[in-house]
């Protein structure tokens, strides 16, 4: 699953980092890299005068998600989705808008959505309908034609996980704090099998008949029997805030605190256990058609970087190269990319971990994303009260192609996807569409 659904929110930007933010008046930050410098230290990209200057640019398409009709939700899939009041939407890869579909959600006055996410050829949203009602509902994503809609006695009601034929749902106790129900869904009819309670749910997967749920409340690992909700193993683990979960062929593994632990499927025992100098700050799987596949890449708030093999819990190799602390990861097929608080974004690679390319990009903008296509690495970072910084990288030589900002409010954006010929930006208020190479 490239990016879960935790019960506590929608659209939770990983890595989100601090880097300085004085307040004292002063001229505004640069956002200029240097240039972007090879392990061995020379320029190996044109100079920032001589790259594609994109300031000011706007985005080639841009779609408006109006607040005055409730909160609205989105994910991507074959375009973009949105769920807004009493709507149902589909975006092409250019914004244009592929079909609408209504939703009846009566006359309530509280009536909102509040979830959703795209899976196989459907899409899925969660809406609460009345004071004690929610409602999941499943359309085809092609068509927007509704495939069905049922009402639960739970509101609302936050996707957790979604398999070829299941949709797992389920929300945060108000009766018992740091409770979560979980509900088993048919996602070809949307009737219930079963339910059960479990800590709240901050991350979840699927693998060998098995829905795996960490709590940050109860900091614990339970397996739940996909067919029957019983039960099969739970781990208690060190109390933390947050944790990353990742499964990779016969391994379920997690880092969380000061420590790395991975699990046998499906029986749950640990086979191996790995402690980090100090508590992990960013965890990313390798995908999976990279030349590492059972590979999680681990940053730590010391600075350390680490490459993990999942298997069997062996280390491949450590770097720490800046004194800055990691703020932003992506990981591709040849290459990790990391964004550090002291303006440097890196290329690792991943044999060794040596650095293939290095850029300095002084500024105090914070809360960094890091979002990888193909070919091009894009840095998105905001400071708070200005303007979203947005960058794109060529992804073997570090060459900045372009630079713009985009006015999205309090919240950090995110990328949530690339479609076609751009990446997906989107924000509580408005959905953009960038160029993956430059602007028109």
């Amino acid at each position: 699953m490239d990016r879960r659904h935790y019960l506590a929110a929608v659209g939770v930007l990983l890595g989100a980092g601090c880097t300085s933010n004085d307040s004292s008046p002063g001229p505004e930050p640069s956002d200029e890299p240097s240039d972007s410098e090879g392990s061995n230290g020379t320029s190996d990209s044109k100079s920032p005068s001589e790259r594609s200057e994109s300031l000011p640019n706007t985005p080639e398409w841009e779609y408006d998600i109006p607040d005055e009709l409730g909160s609205s939700a989105v994910t991507v899939g074959d375009g973009v989705y949105i769920v807004e009041y009493g709507k149902l939407i589909h975006l092409s890869e250019t914004g244009g808008v592929q079909w609408t579909s209504d939703l009846d959600w009566g006359s309530s006055d509280i009536a909102e959505p509040k979830d959703i996410i795209f899976s196989g050829d459907s899409v899925y949203y969660s809406a609460r309908v009345s004071p004690g009602t929610g409602r999941l509902g499943a359309h085809d994503a092609g068509t927007g034609d509704q495939l069905w809609a049922q009402d639960f006695d739970i509101n609302p009601l936050n996707f957790i996980e979604v398999t070829e034929d299941t949709v797992f749902a389920g929300r945060t106790s108000a009766e018992e704090p740091g409770r979560a129900r979980i509900l088993n869904i048919d996602a070809s009819t949307g009737d219930e099998r079963w339910r059960t309670v479990t800590g709240m749910t901050e991350d979840a997967t699927t693998s060998h008949g098995l829905l795996i749920v960490y709590s940050d409340v109860t900091n614990t690992v339970t397996a739940l029997g996909i067919d029957t909700g019983d039960e099969q193993w739970n781990d208690s683990l060190s109390p933390d805030s947050s944790a990353r979960i990742f499964t990779r062929g016969d391994t379920f593994s997690i880092a969380v605190g000061f420590s790395a632990f991975g699990y046998s499927l499906p029986d749950g025992k640990t086979i191996w256990h790995r402690s980090l100098e100090r508590d992990w700050r960013l965890a990313e799987p390798a995908p999976t058609d990279s030349a590492y596949p059972s590979d999680i890449y681990v940053a730590d708030g010391g600075g350390e970087l680490r490459a993990i093999d999942v298997a069997a819990g062996n280390e491949r190799w450590v770097i720490d190269d800046t004194e800055g602390e990691h703020t932003a990861m992506g990981v591709g097929t040849n290459s990790i990319f990391v964004y550090y608080s002291d303006g440097s974004l890196i290329s690792y690679d991943m044999d060794d971990g040596s650095q293939r390319w290095r850029s300095s990009i002084t500024s105090d903008y914070e809360n960094q994303h890091i979002f990888l296509s193909t070919d091009t690495v894009f840095l998105t970072s905001q400071q708070f009260g200005k303007e979203t910084s947005v960058q794109a990288f060529d992804i073997e030589s570090g060459q900045r192609r372009w630079q713009t900002r985009l006015s999205t409010g309090g919240a950090p954006p995110k990328i949530r996807t690339a479609l076609d010929e751009h990446v997906v930006v989107v924000t509580p208020d408005s959905i953009y569409g960038l160029p993956i190479d430059e602007f028109a």
